[in-house]
């Protein structure tokens, strides 16, 4: 701010020098800001600070101070109760991991059990045959098994999955081998060091029996610790964070923490003296949660193994790190007041700083287009190795087919000459892999038309009758082969025209079908036709096949993606099929949907433009329908109405809510049943439920919406059966014969 000019009563004394006049010290030139050499003239000099200021400015920050002390003694015990209950919520996610993993190896020793005990004589087996058989299954488990070893009813070693030939161990003064023995069907024990390994481990075992329910030996998987370790770590909320699973008795099972390399110096020993620097060593191994000065301790129940427990520490110090933060507020406080002294000599050194940052943006400014300029480079290059990989495929799928059309004329040739049964096995498997072949290089061939030239679609109107004609005609005999039930369902005529380019729908929703069969056998495939929305209809394929898991649904149109086919075996394709329907979707313009339930089966639906709309207020042959709803009508009853259209019923759709004293039509009235479309849940008014109640009425209402005094109530999700069958139950059916 601007100095102010001091009054004085001496005749000599001159009025001081304008700021704009001041000049820097040793410099002859005018400085950058005011100085604040005037304040050393003491009390005399109006612009000498006034000591009660300052004075009332240091009483405000002690104040501010002691108020910080304060709440940090009041906070610290809140803090330290929020600290342990997230401690608690991170045992519980360990544990619920810890449970997964344990219903994993539990649902693997299951399985192996049927399959030795469902009629093989695996006693019988020669190591090479068992170890083969547990090191298959291996290959397929969870990286949490560390060995799947089978023991004979004396309880030695017969195979093992890790090593051949199976090490030349007894474990019969095992306790899980004398539980199992003794008749229990399932155990688990440890932790104890493995005598194929050396190391601690956790033993999850299975009885083996004989056909005539003798004991026969033992299945059993030993665990590996070091994968809780692996996992707790990956979610550690700090360095100091610990973490262990114990037995009932408190053992070490498994252990995380930073400090610890390895963890067979630690594990079988009680978790009180080796976590928390043995803060808790005389506390009860059971206790849910304790607390020392310097450190919290949580421990939470695996939940299906009450054996089993995770135990996790944290430090006091990173629980308090809020209360820290504000005792550091206060000396900010303390060191601005300082600074404000020093603001002159900070403005100038920010001048300079300003100077030398301008030069830092440029250089900067400079090394990113020069990394700009290196990115599009690369970019350029991968798209060129892209199309070089592209154009690569397109050309050896191209020559390839040649030289395997002739070998399939070599092959037909072949089959009409005598050959004995066994070559004839022989020449079936050659036509088999031929023709897995063929399938896979016309998919390549196809993925590389689709990535190299530019498609436009010839788009025009047609019926999804004829579509289902051709697809029908194409896929019949395949499905035959297959034993798999393949059926249509068209649209009635007038609501089954679409506008698509037809070759290229044909041959994605080909894809599907084929891809459909392929993992239905046995079972039904059914491709229909629906309404979605007013101006577009959904083609679905659906079956009742294997389904696909969840954990791969996100990357099934990737290319080369195939579930179930880690061997990557010819006769199951190039897992090219439906990056091919992805492709022609985005081509085509086409929304696809997906929805899937192992065991249940699979839908994949593809959104086409419909020409024809619904139009409210058309009045076909039969009964109408009032629909009231607020305005503007949502996506569901926009829905709603094209459902009614395509029924054939004539729809008058007015404005909620109704004026006061309106009646709803009468049964004279041609649209004389009503849907009320309620929006928002809750019950209605008296004077609404007495005016419902005295006309036809069917009440569309929120999910789990009751109103038992009102007799037609139909909840969302709404199921058409049901909805049509009330329609017809309270007015007389279209004569347009309106299909599902």
């Amino acid at each position: 701010m601007p100095e102010l000019l001091a009054v004085t009563t001496h005749p000599a004394a001159p009025p001081p020098a304008p700021p704009s006049e001041a000049v820097e010290p040793g410099t002859g030139t005018p400085p950058f800001f005011p100085t604040l050499s005037g304040y050393a003239g003491g009390q005399d000099d109006p612009r000498a600070p006034n000591p009660v200021l300052y004075a009332y400015g240091l009483f405000t920050v002690f104040l501010v101070l002691i108020a910080f002390v304060v709440d940090i003694l009041v906070a610290r015990d809140q803090e330290l109760k929020a600290g342990e209950q997230a401690l608690t919520q991170h045992a519980r996610l360990l544990a619920e991991h810890a449970a997964r993993s344990f219903d994993s190896v539990e649902v693997l020793l299951d399985e192996l059990n049927r399959d030795l005990s469902s009629g093989h004589r695996w006693w019988d087996w020669s190591d090479a045959r068992g170890h083969e058989f547990l090191r298959v299954r291996m290959t397929r488990t969870l990286p949490q098994i560390r060995h799947l070893i089978v023991f004979d009813d004396k309880g030695t070693q017969r195979f093992s999955g890790s090593f051949y030939p199976a090490n030349p161990i007894n474990i019969a003064d095992r306790v899980y081998f004398e539980r199992l023995k003794s008749g229990e069907a399932r155990t688990r024990y440890g932790p104890y060091i493995g005598r194929n390994s050396n190391r601690h481990t956790y033993a999850v075992a299975r009885r083996l029996e004989r056909p005539n329910r003798n004991f026969a030996g033992v299945l059993m998987a030993a665990l590996e610790p070091q994968y809780f370790e692996d996992f707790c770590w990956s979610t550690r909320p700090e360095d100091s964070f610990q973490a262990a699973l114990v037995n009932s008795a408190g053992i070490l099972v498994a252990l995380c923490r930073q400090d610890a390399e390895d963890q067979d110096e630690y594990l079988g020993r009680d978790f009180r003296e080796v976590m928390a620097d043995r803060d808790f060593r005389h506390a009860s191994p059971l206790a849910e949660t304790l607390r020392s000065e310097r450190h919290l301790l949580a421990q939470v129940e695996v939940p299906g193994y009450d054996d089993l427990r995770i135990v996790t520490v944290r430090t006091t110090e990173s629980t308090l790190r809020q209360v820290q933060v504000m005792a550091l507020v206060g000396v900010a406080a303390i060191s601005l007041l300082i600074a404000g002294l020093l603001v002159r000599r900070q403005f100038i050194g920010l001048r300079a700083l300003t100077v030398e940052l301008t030069g830092h943006r440029d250089n900067l400014a400079q090394r990113v287009r020069q990394a700009t300029r290196e990115i599009e480079t690369r970019r350029r290059d991968a798209e060129r190795a892209n199309r070089a990989k592209t154009r690569f495929l397109a050309a050896a799928s191209h020559d390839l087919r040649q030289p395997l059309h002739a070998l399939r004329m070599f092959l037909s040739d072949l089959r009409q000459t005598h050959l004995a049964p066994e070559q004839q096995a022989v020449l079936k498997r050659i036509e088999v892999a031929t023709g897995a072949m063929g399938d896979q290089l016309e998919s390549l061939l196809e993925i590389s038309r689709l990535d190299l030239t530019r498609i436009d679609p010839e788009r025009h109107t047609l019926p999804v009758s004829e579509l289902f004609t051709s697809l029908a005609a194409t896929y019949a005999p395949l499905a035959e082969a297959a034993a798999v039930a393949l059926s249509f369902h068209a649209p009635r005529r007038g609501l089954g025209l679409i506008e698509t380019d037809p070759a290229l729908l044909s041959r994605l929703l080909g894809n599907l079908i084929d891809n459909a069969i392929k993992f239905t056998p046995g079972g039904h495939v059914m491709v229909c036709a629906r309404r979605h929305g007013p101006e577009h209809l959904r083609i679905e394929v659906r079956d009742n096949g294997i389904g696909v898991p969840l954990e791969h649904q996100d990357g099934i149109f990737e290319e080369f993606y195939q579930v179930g086919n880690a061997a990557r075996q010819a006769e199951k394709g190039l897992g090219l099929g439906l990056a091919i329907v992805r492709r022609l979707s985005d081509l085509l313009g086409h929304r696809i949907r997906f929805a899937s339930r192992p065991g249940v089966g699979t839908v994949f639906g593809v959104v086409i433009p419909s020409p024809l709309r619904p139009r409210l207020g058309a009045a076909p042959r039969g009964p109408g329908v009032t629909v009231l709803s607020a305005f503007p009508p949502n996506e569901d009853e926009r829905a709603l109405l094209a459902t009614l259209t395509g029924w054939g019923y004539a729809i008058r759709h007015e404005e909620l809510p109704l004026p006061p004293g309106r009646l709803l039509p009468g049964r004279n009235d041609p649209y004389a049943v009503t849907l009320y479309c309620k929006r928002q849940p809750g019950p209605f008014a008296d004077e609404e439920t007495a005016t419902l109640l005295q006309a036809t009425v069917i009440v569309v209402a929120p999910e789990r919406d009751a109103h038992p005094a009102l007799p037609n109530v139909l909840n969302r999700p709404l199921r058409p059966a049901r909805l049509r069958a009330l329609l017809r139950s309270l007015a007389s059916h279209p004569e347009s014969g309106a299909g599902e």
